[in-house]
């Protein structure tokens, strides 16, 4: 007998419920179940154990993501932000927070368009979104605020993160448009900080910094940090803490020891490519190996976590 269009839609819908159930819920649920944090041995008060969630690159959308068929204010934008927003939202909820974490660290492009946004009212309704996806203490609070981050969610949480370049933009970017960097600092905290974590000093820098013009505020401001960590290395190295660095752009496999990272290290996509003009660095997929070995040498690291490469 042959299927009535009713039958088959019910077919189909049986089908597919359970597909939209795995993925936009029961996905996020076993992927935190099978994680768990380790057991550490020898933790004192002096030096406590500490749970962090390390987020890479959210990106939020916005009227520069998808510009060919959603420019600002179509509609067709407004219905990408909302599933996008949802989405990266109930990721958060299912996956991240029922691992209860003490701090929560972005390895930057909280924004997809934060560097081409002029309008600071965009912004500010981007940068509100993004505030409400992963409970973002409000602007009346402290980035390391104490109280909860909603009747539900008693667990209270610090924050942290630093600069990508769809934050700030890339070097010559960032140079030609200082207010901007400083619009996402305002707003988010500035991407040079040492932060004690339990035992371990996490090091934040500013690295599309870095490679830009060394006469630049941003590069000035941000190798004087990374110089002044040398000095505390070399005068305190017996009694400091584990460094763990965090930067967006990777380091360069020529810059690190052999073997520490892996043969796959680069893939087909992400390539160590930079783009110079005689503006300054318009396009980087790594620092570069002088850079990196200058920040490796000052920082000496336990562990380096970086973002950007989506390939690897």
């Amino acid at each position: 007998a042959r299927a009535t269009p009713r039958s088959a839609v019910a077919l189909l819908l049986l089908a597919w419920l359970p597909i939209v159930a795995w993925h936009e819920h029961v996905a996020f649920r076993a992927t935190s179940a099978s994680c768990a944090w380790p057991e550490l041995e020898g933790t004192t008060s002096a030096s406590p154990d500490a749970r962090v969630a390390v987020i890479a690159d959210p990106q939020v959308t916005d009227f520069t993501s998808y510009r060919s068929f959603a420019p600002k204010g179509s509609w067709t934008l407004a219905a990408i932000e909302r599933v996008s927003d949802a989405y990266q939202h109930r990721a958060f909820r299912l996956a991240v927070l029922p691992k209860r974490p003490e701090r929560v660290l972005f390895l930057g492009d909280l924004l997809d368009g934060g560097w081409l946004t002029a309008d600071d009212e965009t912004f500010d309704a981007t940068a509100r979104r993004f505030e409400r996806i992963f409970r973002w203490p409000g602007r009346d609070e402290t980035r390391s605020s104490d109280s909860p981050s909603s009747e539900t969610d008693e667990h209270p949480r610090t924050y942290m993160s630093v600069h990508g370049n769809h934050d700030v933009g890339y070097a010559s970017r960032a140079e030609s448009f200082p207010e901007i960097r400083k619009r996402h600092e305002s707003r988010f905290g500035v991407s040079n900080y040492v932060e004690r974590v339990g035992g371990v000093d996490v090091v934040g820098v500013n690295a599309m910094a870095l490679d830009g013009d060394p006469r630049s505020e941003a590069a000035k401001e941000t190798w004087a940090f990374v110089d002044a960590l040398s000095v505390q290395q070399n005068v305190s190295s017996r009694n400091r803490p584990p460094r763990v660095l965090v930067t967006h752009l990777p380091l360069p496999k020529a810059s690190y020891a052999p073997g520490s990272c892996g043969e796959s290290r680069f893939g087909p996509v992400i390539q160590p490519r930079t783009r110079r003009t005689r503006r300054g660095v318009e396009y980087q997929d790594y620092l570069s190996d002088g850079s990196a070995r200058r920040l490796l040498r000052a920082t000496r690291p336990s562990l380096v976590l970086a973002g950007h490469d989506h390939d690897r």
